[in-house]
């Protein structure tokens, strides 16, 4: 029986809520206004009574309606999904497995992937799977991280990179040179 993708901390659950609750209502809303809004526009500029150079004005205004609803929607997404990223991030560092499941494993969706941008939820989930002993999982998600060029792919295939450690929000800490020496530039 396939785990749930619910994150059971009530905190993680609480954050992941209302970022869901605040675009849902955003999104609604703007909808609505987008159907009274552009609806009376089109209502006023029927396609008979326009002449030949305003049509592509009403094409215009309708391509315009759909973009005030898509942009917030896929903003939203993308706020949700790196809410879900740094508390997969969190979990993994507190060795929480089956909660950094639970936050990560809606990236593995193949309509979702476009939001591991680097892999590093991919990362994380494998080391989740492992942990869990779940092989097959970490070395698909391992093959994901493979398919993209960056730090999490290099730490996957065994490559010493630059990077030495993480940051709290996951942001590379490399080493930084000394501020009293001039800097060589050429």
């Amino acid at each position: 029986m396939p785990q749930p993708n619910i994150v059971s901390d009530p905190e993680a659950e609480k954050i992941l809520n209302r970022i869901s609750l605040r675009y849902f209502l955003l999104v609604f809303a703007l909808l609505i206004a987008d159907t009274l809004i552009f609806g009376y526009a089109n209502a006023l500029l029927r396609p008979k009574t326009l002449g030949v150079l305003m049509k592509p004005l009403l094409i215009l205004l309708n391509f315009a309606s759909i973009l005030v609803v898509l942009i917030p929607f896929y903003f939203g997404i993308y706020k949700l999904f790196a809410a879900r990223l740094a508390i997969g991030r969190e979990r993994v560092q507190r060795r929480s497995w089956n909660q950094a499941v639970a936050a990560l494993e809606p990236f593995d969706n193949w309509t979702q992937r476009f939001l591991d941008h680097s892999g590093e939820a991919h990362f994380l989930l494998a080391q989740a799977y492992t942990s869990l002993g779940d092989k097959t999982k970490a070395e698909a998600a391992r093959k994901f991280v493979r398919s993209r060029k960056g730090v999490w792919a290099d730490q996957v295939n065994g490559v010493k990179s630059s990077v030495t450690t993480l940051g709290p929000e996951g942001q590379e800490n490399r080493p930084r040179p000394a501020k009293n020496k001039p800097r060589r530039r050429f």
